[in-house]
């Protein structure tokens, strides 16, 4: 800028000056006023960050205060140092097992949560299982019952028990009159094992005589057939009173044959002797002397073109 030495021109020159120098400055300050928003803000900031800070350092104080308690407390309850510094020793020893025990620890509890995992899984499986096997397991105890019930120490053995006594009366009864005193009928429930000591289940027909006792199948045939109607009439009555009615019919289809006279006699008459146990005996023979054994007969001849019946 080039001013005039005159005076009147001199002024507005340096009046410019002083305006731009002015305005110059106001720039900077106009500069500091936004620099100084932006440094009150980080003012504040700073002002927050110290105020942590002292905090911090309060709280830390406090705890050194507390640290410095715990050590005086513990400076009193010493008075050796040298007895301190091998306590500390000690501790940070123990303490060192201590951080080994634990990291061995972590490692164990590692492998049991796995081994839990697992078994949790079977569990699951096991209780999969166990709602699959429950109704088939129920099933299986009810045949197990049955089987025990059936088996030869269940209920067969039971009826043995309860009802041989009284179909061995019978059939002595009846067997008697058919032989006239002669033989008697004993059943054995049970015989001796021979590979071992103890008793097998079983149901052996002895006969016996005057003399000794043999086995049923040591008789002839016709005193076979004597011992076998004695044994089926007997039956008759323990089986109808099991079944809760009675034995209306008893049917003897050629069953004397084999038999002489005098014995055909002896069964005619226990067939008669039992008759009264039924309502009706029907006894189909070629025999005519067993007919005339009882009261009706009837008679079927064969006739031209068909048969004949005869009721007398």
């Amino acid at each position: 800028m080039i001013c005039s030495n005159n005076w009147l021109t001199l002024r507005p020159c340096w009046r410019r000056a002083e305006l731009t120098a002015r305005a110059t400055e106001l720039q900077r300050y106009a500069r500091f006023k936004d620099e100084i928003g932006a440094a009150r803000e980080a003012t504040a900031n700073a002002k927050e960050r110290i105020a942590a800070i002292d905090r911090e350092i309060a709280s830390k104080q406090a705890r050194k205060e507390e640290l410095e308690q715990e050590k005086n407390g513990l400076a009193l309850d010493t008075l050796e140092y040298d007895a301190l510094q091998l306590d500390l020793v000690r501790l940070q020893t123990v303490l060192e097992q201590r951080r080994r025990q634990l990291e061995s620890l972590a490692e164990q509890i590692g492998g049991i949560k796995a081994v839990l995992a697992a078994l949790e899984a079977d569990q699951q499986e096991r209780d999969r299982l166990a709602a699959d096997i429950e109704p088939k397991t129920l099933r299986w105890t009810r045949y197990q019952t049955l089987i025990k019930a059936f088996g030869r120490d269940g209920i067969p053995a039971l009826i043995i028990e309860n009802a041989v006594p009284q179909l061995e009366r019978i059939a002595n009864e009846i067997l008697g009159q058919m032989s006239k005193g002669k033989h008697y009928v004993r059943f054995e429930t049970q015989r001796e094992l021979k590979t071992r000591a103890g008793l097998s289940e079983t149901l052996d027909i002895m006969i016996g005589d005057w003399s000794s006792e043999r086995p049923y199948e040591t008789f002839s045939g016709g005193e076979q057939l004597r011992i076998d109607y004695a044994i089926r009439f007997a039956l008759a009555e323990p089986l109808a009173q099991r079944a809760g009615s009675k034995v209306e019919w008893l049917t003897i289809d050629e069953g004397l044959g084999d038999q002489d006279a005098e014995h055909r006699a002896l069964v005619l008459e226990a067939i008669k002797s039992v008759a009264g146990r039924f309502r009706r005996v029907l006894v189909i023979t070629h025999i005519e002397d067993a007919q005339a054994a009882f009261d009706q007969v009837i008679r079927f001849d064969n006739a031209d073109g068909g048969v004949q019946v005869m009721i007398a």
